[in-house]
């Protein structure tokens, strides 16, 4: 391998090892933007840690054959990939609204658990509680410890033989549960068997073997009989650990506190638990985007690098990671904001940095004072802006804490939260509710399967509503059909955008449930005949996992809904805030190129003291003619025909600024061979009356700006490249993506390009007049040029600037009849933008 690809090699490994990072977000500061209602990487498939362990030593092998030593560390990613996985090194701290829903349900376990903690386990677990404050709770181990001892010696009369004698029938208990299903399982295969049987004796003729369906059956009810056996061994263990549970019902209180300890201390050990994986993911956050910073510093988003970096984490999010597809794409979508955030600060520094650094204080101070005076208007639309959407937010608390479903809210909780815990609580309430109903029914009912299933249908029928306005009025969707109501009724048909889907998932999982529901009611009576459960017991573990789903359900259609607000709501602040950046900067360039002109303050592309103009520029009015002197190969626009050059279509630099010559017709290009093809005749065009061609001759090392709207060729000895760019002189001439033709130092021939113009004013730098940036054709890199504008409230903010080469300096002005782009106002649009 050459030096050159083992270098490419290096640098891809080096993007690869952020590939977790970048699908879970850990890498990106939008990554923890609310509560996410399920919308979470619930694991994540990497690279097994052998192979991680492969790239890593490969990675240093490269840095040593390429003596790039200080390469070593970007490549430590790999090395934390190879110890721990990656969905370890990914955790997020949680909230500490997350650390109360834990202990919430972990008090809730503890509570249905029929196994009770022992005193010394409980002083062994909270001994292993390694970190003490980690940010969601704060400890002491002694308070704990003394709490534990105080209800030892409370529950004193509570015998540690009949806790050890539940924990063994606990155990026996779920050891049960296996084999039961494991029974059940063979006598399914064993009527499936005769089922087939029968099916093929009907169409033997009865020739099928009556002694191989005997047999099945036989075997059907030995297993039947052992099942049974099974499960009434399981009742009766159920029955013996009812009669000590009800031996220890003197101290419950004690109990209980010990449970809620317990619960506690559960919590506590997953609190100390994520902290340390959150320690740890941290450390890898650090080295993953110094990665990022170092790959930003070093090559451009579009690069190689980049692109196998963004696929590699795009195949990774579809195909190796589990949770919500949007979720998972948005999370890509915020890396490629992060990327594009950090490649714009390194522009605006690297870019404006040396011309800044050459003016002395005391005029910036004054640039920036009267930059600030100017952009007065724009703030008080800013403040303005996010006065009304604060405005906004109050608004919708108001209105939801207004719904009887949220009377228990907390006021200081964020309103998500509220919203989470208000479905829980109802969800809950409907469940105790239910229970009651089961508990209520006498001893005679509780027993007859066909009453146990009327009540849970009739309690589902009638107490959960049929659709979201049932349970809450204010739930309804306004009406909003067609176009026009958006424009004059836009905050109602917002409303109804939410509302509708809402309503529509929990009408279908309510009616899902209930079709579920009441099959599972209708295995009742095959379970009361055989003795296998007690029939309260089981409604009760349907109706829990009923209402369980539900609630689930609802929660992952909000989790949609706020995943869409938060794209658009971090979207357009981000967007906000480069509107916010680029008015500044092309308000603050005004003042700064308007003040009196020297020879440290001139608009410049790329900075040369004196640029050389060593380029020839030519005006053709009438005729064109290509000739061995522009080169011996063309590419010509297919917009252009040339006499003697029958068109022979290819796509030249094909990679290069795709986007740009796609939109603007200039991808496909006519290749012209400028030698007498034809009858012995050169190619040429004869030009109309209105239209002229410019030709500018590049010396090797020359780089000019243009335009592919006014693009007719050019010399296979050009260079099509595209420059993005945060320059003051950017935003000066009113846009930031711009086409560079230049031709290679060392080739040994010159390049020609030719531009269409309506006429040409100034191919003689001396002789160009001033005249908009909207005029100009083309222009050298190097070119510098004088600004002339005038610097008032109402001139900065509706109307543009001029420009004029600097001295001899080489740029072409044209007649063009475009508008000339108006000053800052064009900017007020985007401060309405709603966030």
């Amino acid at each position: 391998m050459t030096r050159r690809g083992a270098s490419f090699a290096l640098w891809v490994a080096i993007a690869l090892g952020i590939v977790p990072a970048v699908v879970t977000g850990h890498i990106s500061p939008f990554a923890s933007f609310g509560t996410r209602f399920g919308l979470e990487i619930e694991s994540l498939i990497f690279l097994p840690a052998e192979l991680c362990l492969v790239v890593f030593l490969l990675g240093i092998a490269a840095c040593v054959f390429l003596r790039r030593f200080v390469l070593m560390p970007l490549l430590l990613p790999w090395l934390a990939l190879v110890f721990y996985p990656a969905e370890r090194l990914t955790d997020q701290l949680p909230s500490t609204w997350d650390a109360q829903e834990k202990l919430y349900e972990n008090e809730k376990l503890a509570r249905e658990s029929g196994e009770l903690p022992g005193i010394d386990w409980l002083r062994d677990r909270i001994g292993n509680i390694s970190h003490t404050d980690t940010g969601l709770f704060r400890f002491e181990r002694e308070e704990l410890l003394q709490e534990l001892n105080r209800l030892s010696e409370t529950g004193a009369e509570w015998g540690n033989n009949d806790n050890q004698r539940t924990k063994k029938i606990a155990t026996q208990i779920n050891a049960l549960k296996p084999k039961i299903a494991q029974a059940n399982a063979h006598i399914r295969l064993i009527d499936k068997a005769l089922r087939d049987l029968a099916i093929a004796s009907r169409f033997s003729f009865g020739l099928a073997d009556k002694v191989v369906g005997d047999k099945l059956k036989q075997g059907r009810t030995k297993v039947v009989r052992h099942r049974d056996a099974l499960e009434s061994k399981r009742r009766a263990l159920r029955v013996e650990l009812s009669t000590l549970q009800e031996a220890r019902a003197r101290s419950a209180e004690a109990l209980e506190e010990l449970r809620n300890l317990d619960a506690r201390i559960q919590t506590y050990l997953w609190a100390s638990d994520v902290y340390k994986a959150w320690q740890l993911s941290m450390v890898y956050k650090a080295l993953c985007l110094a990665v990022l910073v170092v790959l930003l510093w070093t090559f451009s988003i579009a690069s190689p690098v980049y692109l196998s970096l963004l696929g590699a984490s795009l195949l990774t999010s579809l195909l190796y990671a589990e949770g919500a597809l949007g979720y998972r794409l948005w999370l890509i979508a915020q890396f490629l904001m992060l990327c594009f955030g950090l490649r714009i600060a390194r522009l605006l520094v690297q870019e404006n940095g040396p011309l800044l650094r050459r003016q002395s204080g005391s005029f910036l101070l004054k640039t920036f004072r009267k930059t600030m005076i100017f952009y007065l208007p724009f703030l008080t639309l800013l403040a303005a802006g996010l006065a009304a959407s604060w405005q906004i937010n109050r608004s919708i608390d108001a209105h939801l804490y207004s719904l009887e479903i949220m009377s228990g809210a907390d006021l200081d909780a964020p309103r998500r939260q509220n919203i989470d815990r208000a479905i829980s609580a109802y969800f809950d309430e409907q469940e105790q509710a239910a229970f009651g109903v089961l508990d209520s029914l006498d001893a005679q009912a509780k027993s007859s399967p066909k009453a146990v299933a009327a009540a849970i249908m009739s309690f589902y029928e009638t107490e959960v509503p049929e659709t979201l306005p049932d349970i809450e009025p204010e739930m309804a969707p306004p009406g909003c059909r067609g176009f026009l109501p958006w424009v004059f009724q836009t905050a109602s048909c917002a409303e109804t955008s939410v509302k509708e889907p809402l309503n529509e998932a929990y009408a279908d999982r309510r009616e899902a449930e209930r079709e579920r529901l009441d099959r599972t009611t209708q295995g009742y009576a095959e379970l009361a005949r055989t003795g296998a459960a007690n029939l309260v017991d089981v409604a009760r573990e349907d109706l829990s996992s009923t209402f369980h789903d539900m609630e689930t359900a609802i929660k992952k259609q909000l989790g949609v809904i706020y995943a869409v607000v938060d794209i658009y709501a971090w979207v357009s602040w981000f967007v906000l805030i480069l509107v916010v950046i680029k008015s500044l900067m092309y308000i603050f360039a005004r003042v700064f190129f308007g003040a009196q002109a020297n020879d440290e303050r001139l608009i410049q592309f790329e900075s040369e003291p004196e640029p050389r103009q060593p380029g020839r520029v030519r005006d053709v009015p009438d005729r064109l003619d290509l000739t061995p002197e522009m080169g011996e190969l063309m590419y010509v626009s297919k917009r252009y025909d040339f006499a003697n050059a029958p068109p022979d279509e290819v796509t030249p630099q094909a990679q290069r600024a795709f986007f740009s010559r796609f939109l603007r017709g200039a991808w496909h290009m006519n290749r012209i061979w400028t030698g007498a093809r034809v009858v012995g005749a050169a190619p040429y065009r004869r030009l109309p009356a209105d239209e002229r061609i410019v030709v500018w001759t590049l010396k090797p090392g020359d780089a000019v700006i243009f335009s592919w709207k006014q693009f007719v060729g050019m010399s296979d000895s050009i260079d099509i490249r595209t420059r993005y760019s945060w320059q003051l002189a950017s935003l000066v001439f009113g846009r930031m993506f711009y086409v560079v033709a230049c031709v290679d130092p060392d080739a040994p021939s010159d390049g020609t390009l030719l531009l269409s113009a309506r006429g040409s004013d100034g191919t003689d730098g001396q002789e160009s007049p001033s005249n908009s940036p909207d005029q100009l054709l083309a222009w050298q890199t190097t070119t510098r040029f004088e600004m002339h504008a005038n610097l008032n409230f109402r001139n900065v903010y509706r109307s543009g600037v001029q420009i004029r080469a600097f001295g001899k300096d080489l740029a072409v002005m044209h007649s063009n009849v475009q508008r000339q782009r108006s000053g800052a106002a064009r900017f007020l649009t985007c401060f309405f933008l709603p966030v």
